[in-house]
């Protein structure tokens, strides 16, 4: 399953340039392989890059260093990665912690259901 979440530089002076971005996958879940992958639209069209990560042994975190954000201020492109739904894991919803920084400045939810 995808899981994504959308990024608006807020700021109205600071750009947001290459940064580290950490994953936190919620309890009956673990990332499937630990990449940040990011798109956006631009004047030739979408734009799409992914940048590996380290996971945890037990893949439920994944810290991607590197990763180039790249937003001037009111601009915003889409973060997301992968992850995989463990057999008995509890119906419900939930979200993966998506965390921008280091140290981390902002943090976001990308959310899910299992049904």
């Amino acid at each position: 399953m995808i899981v994504s979440v959308l990024v608006t530089n807020t700021d109205p002076t600071r750009p947001i340039n290459t940064e580290t971005v950490v994953f936190t996958a919620p309890s009956g879940t673990r990332l499937t392989n630990g990449y940040a992958c990011i798109s956006w639209r631009s004047n030739g069209g979408d734009v799409y890059e992914e940048y590996p990560g380290t996971l945890t042994s037990n893949d439920t975190v994944s810290t991607c260093s590197g990763v180039s954000v790249n937003l001037a201020p009111n601009e915003s492109l889409v973060l997301y990665t992968q992850i995989v739904i463990e057999s008995g894991a509890s119906l419900g919803s939930y979200s993966v912690r998506v965390g921008l920084g280091s140290p981390e400045f902002a943090t976001g939810n990308a959310p899910f259901t299992i049904v």
